[in-house]
């Protein structure tokens, strides 16, 4: 598994947290991220930073943000 860094548009809630809104992957493909069904902190060091839960296509998707850097994880090969 390998991070993979992208670039997000976002917005902030009510409560000042900042929402993903769309993300561009590494090769300029742009994708509207639907829905934002949760999002939280790390627990016991399983990752780093926050994590969200987001629907791109209708599939579910983690999107991982540590400061102001967002990264997916990204399986297998390269």
């Amino acid at each position: 598994m390998k991070k993979v860094v992208v670039k997000v548009e976002t917005s902030e809630d009510e409560n000042g947290w900042i929402l993903p809104k769309a993300l561009t992957w590494i090769d300029g493909t742009r994708y509207e991220i639907q829905s934002v069904s949760h999002y939280a902190k790390a627990v016991d060091h399983e990752y780093e930073g926050i994590r969200y839960t987001v629907y791109i296509d209708g599939e579910e998707k983690y999107l991982f943000r540590t400061d102001n850097d967002w990264y997916v994880i990204q399986k297998g090969g390269k």
